[in-house]
């Protein structure tokens, strides 16, 4: 399998643990990693080697490194949460070896809860992409849609997994495109890379099982649109906690499988790390848990659907 992911230094985490619940999960299969990153620090380097060694995985690591200066045009804003690294994903069929025909992206904020062997040789060979959709009701989806411009008909994927072709991308020069459209569409890329391949690829992709993509902020309370059942029918391969908190937030203690994504963080080189987030902050949000629990109010901003796969 050939596995690409991007990170710098502060995701190198959060990168680490999700190549561990990876590799922990498909010890049957050879593992080449691919990670694009700007000027990853030495001691980075060394804890992906030391991630290798100590577990005797059969993989290996291949450090890419990119230049930001192709992506001077693709918007960032000021309260962004991501970086440039979020438009890595661009650059991927043009760094990977010429032997690589596919390969599969996972965002850093993610688990591979399951063996992604099925995943993995799903037939993309007519199609740039094979991804899961973002939103199950189209109603929710159609606001992106309408922004972008582009028939309902071809949906909206999320880009935090995605199968590519890497072949296609090359023959199609997909790259160009993606950055032509984000280069005349900067106002409209509110979520930045994912808005772009949407855009461009949204007739040239097939959709993926919902279990190879679940999406934690369907099990958040306040949110009513989603059919939750299409995401538990099947045991969840794939996790991703795409909210603003995550679960090494340690002031959530409801978090959806939060439990999983620890067991990962703690037999990996990270297993001291609990997050970026300045302690004042990570402080003022414990105070709010609880003086949810003193005045005998539940602090539940999750449901608990998702406990149904709670292992």
């Amino acid at each position: 399998m050939n596995i690409v992911c991007a990170t710098d230094d502060n995701y190198v985490p959060l990168c680490g643990i999700m190549l561990i619940s990876l590799l922990e999960n498909n010890r049957d299969s050879h593992v080449d990693i691919y990670i694009l990153t700007k000027g990853l620090n030495l001691r980075s380097r060394k804890l992906f080697s030391k991630l290798l060694q100590k577990n005797n995985y059969d993989a290996e690591i291949h450090i890419c490194e990119v230049n930001d200066e192709i992506f001077k045009y693709c918007p960032v804003r000021v309260g962004d949460h991501i970086s440039l690294v979020a438009y890595y994903r661009f650059l991927i069929p043009y760094i990977l070896p010429y032997h690589v025909d596919k390969a599969l992206y996972l965002d850093c904020d993610i688990l591979i809860n399951d063996s992604i062997k099925t995943l993995y040789m799903t037939d993309i060979s007519s199609v740039a992409l094979g991804v899961c959709e973002e939103s199950v009701d189209i109603q929710l989806a159609k606001k992106n849609i309408d922004r972008l411009g582009y028939p309902v008909s071809w949906g909206y994927f999320n880009s935090g997994v995605m199968m590519i072709n890497v072949a296609y991308w090359l023959e199609h020069h997909i790259m160009d495109k993606l950055f032509d459209y984000v280069f005349e569409n900067q106002d409209k890329c509110l979520y930045h890379d994912q808005d772009a391949l949407n855009a461009v690829l949204g007739n040239q992709k097939i959709f993926l099982p919902h279990r190879y993509n679940v999406f934690t902020y369907v099990f958040t309370s306040a949110i009513h649109g989603y059919d939750k059942t299409l995401f538990l029918q099947e045991r969840p391969a794939i996790i991703h906690y795409c909210t603003p908190d995550k679960p090494w937030d340690w002031y959530l203690p409801d978090y959806p499988f939060r439990k999983q994504w620890e067991h990962y963080r703690d037999i990996s080189p990270w297993k001291h790390w609990r997050g970026n987030k300045p302690l004042k902050e990570k402080v003022r949000r414990k105070l709010i848990v609880w003086s949810h629990v003193l005045r005998g109010k539940k602090f539940n901003i999750y449901d608990d659907s998702w406990k149904k796969w709670d292992e």
